[in-house]
């Protein structure tokens, strides 16, 4: 049984919040109250509201969040499962939920029906379009049900899907795509004339609606496909190579266009990037004209080791792209700047700017040191600063703070916010005890522009008015912070 619970941080009256002083309501707050601190300069990032998603004796994780225009937020992955050592979960149903710009929750996960026991559909990716449709990507093995429409994934495999819904939450159509091989659908966007692009990753043979199937030329392939508002397909792009290659994150230029961020491994395949060959893993970024998928420009950041892009968003006031992921393994080159880490074992984060006009790189900054340090989500706010979500074991230095973990075998959930134009750092905060705790993506509202941060956790929350505490293994958390 899920049970969703709003905690608001807020009342009545005053309260003190982290050192701030903070005007109690239930969000959003009162016209002209601001995000709410009568002394922002001391409360900046410090948490508004916190939702204890859902709490079961199994495990539950927030894995997406997006929020609309008007103050809506979806946050989705999947609930009352098992997951795997490394996190992965190999079991559970969706889990969706919807906060309005009230603060009132309604579970949307019954959209989804339930599947028998060993069924896994998890959220990997939300995204809200302009008029309010919402759209539901990522995978499944088992059944996939919605209604009466259903989809059966082939030998236990497993498959990708997008399910998108008007704004009152009727279905408006429901895709899967597999065979007998994997599937997955890693990100999900909308353009402003309410176009569907799904990317992701898949092997075997995927046919995305117009009867040409796509056969994965190695490992896997990567995909990019754009399906219109009734839900027919536009056109589709392949992310080709001998290796593995994946498109793990998408966003919209406000001209209208899609960046999409991923993996090359092996010999690929992609525009201007036809044949090149990477050493380990490496990134791409590429921009497609939206009309028709033509590569705009593509740029590969490679090295001697892994490099992993995990998420990406587009600066409202500047148009540059923000790119947040990790590396491990040698020398990672950002086109032009260079780190190194050298352990094969333990990740580093890094965050880097490219223009949308060709892909060069603007700035960039690494965080290094004992420990784990993963970059999870990033999110640009209405005044161009960004805010960057994270997990991290042992130390994190951001330059004005230093956030410790309890013991080195613990991991701490973290973010902080870089000013935009600039790697300075406005604030940074860490939530944790001597468990695991973990943010795996952001978004920030563009009515209230407050960080809004999704993930998993075990134990406490510490750094949270309250601590809520967790039921299972794990346990979903939706957090709201001040600007």
């Amino acid at each position: 049984m899920r049970k969703l619970a709003l905690a608001v941080v807020l009342g009545s009256g005053l309260a003190s919040v982290g050192g701030c002083t903070v005007s109690q309501y239930e969000p959003p707050p009162p016209p002209g109250l601001g995000d709410g601190c009568t002394a922002e300069v001391a409360c900046k990032g410090t948490p508004v509201a916190v939702e204890h998603g859902v709490v079961t004796a199994k495990d539950d994780a927030f894995h997406a969040v997006a929020a609309s225009n008007d103050g809506v937020v979806f946050m989705g992955g999947f609930g009352s499962g098992t997951t795997e050592a490394d996190g992965v979960p190999k079991e559970g149903n969706v889990l969706l939920t919807r906060r309005g710009p009230d603060g009132a929750i309604s579970d949307w996960s019954g959209k989804f029906v339930p599947g028998k026991e060993g069924t896994l559909v998890t959220v990997a990716s939300l995204a809200v379009a302009p008029a309010g449709e919402v759209a539901v990507a990522g995978y499944f093995n088992g059944t996939l049900q919605i209604g009466i429409e259903s989809y059966a994934s082939q030998a236990n495999s497993r498959d990708a899907f997008l399910a998108v819904f008007d704004a009152q939450g009727a279905l408006v159509y429901l895709k899967a795509f597999g065979d007998q091989a994997y599937q997955v659908a890693h990100a999900v966007a909308f353009d402003p004339a309410g176009n569907v692009y799904l990317g992701g990753s898949f092997a075997g043979t995927v046919d995305f609606g117009d009867k040409a199937a796509l056969e994965a030329s190695g490992t896997g392939d990567g995909f990019l496909v754009s399906y219109d508002r009734t839900g027919k397909l536009r056109w589709r792009v392949p992310v080709r190579g001998a290796g593995f290659q994946a498109v793990y994150a998408l966003a919209i230029t406000d001209d209208g266009d899609v960046v999409a961020a991923g993996l090359m491994d092996g010999e690929s395949s992609l525009g201007p990037l036809e044949g090149e060959l990477t050493e380990w893993k490496d990134m791409f970024l590429a921009r497609f004209d939206a009309a028709s998928g033509d590569v705009t420009w593509a740029q590969r950041m490679g090295g001697s080791g892994d490099q992993i892009v995990d998420a990406i968003d587009i600066s409202p006031k500047t148009g540059e792209i923000a790119l947040v992921g990790n590396f491990r393994g040698g020398k990672m080159d950002l086109l032009g700047k260079q780190y190194t880490n050298d352990d094969m074992h333990v990740w580093d984060m890094f965050a880097a700017f490219y223009s949308p006009t060709d892909g060069a790189l603007l700035r960039s900054a690494a965080f290094q040191g004992p420990g784990i340090q993963a970059g999870t989500g990033v999110a640009f706010d209405p005044a161009g600063d960004v805010v960057i979500g994270c997990l991290f074991s042992q130390q994190l230095q951001l330059g004005i703070k230093l956030l410790a973990t309890e013991s080195g075998l613990d991991a701490d959930a973290c973010a902080f916010k870089l000013r935009g134009g600039t790697l300075d750092v406005v604030w940074g905060h860490d939530f944790g005890d001597a468990w695991a705790q973990g943010i795996t993506a952001v978004d920030v509202s563009p009515k209230t522009g407050r960080p809004l941060l999704v993930g998993g956790f075990q134990s406490k929350l510490v750094g949270i008015l309250d601590e809520p505490e967790s039921a299972g293994g794990f346990d979903a958390f939706f957090l709201e912070l001040s600007p």
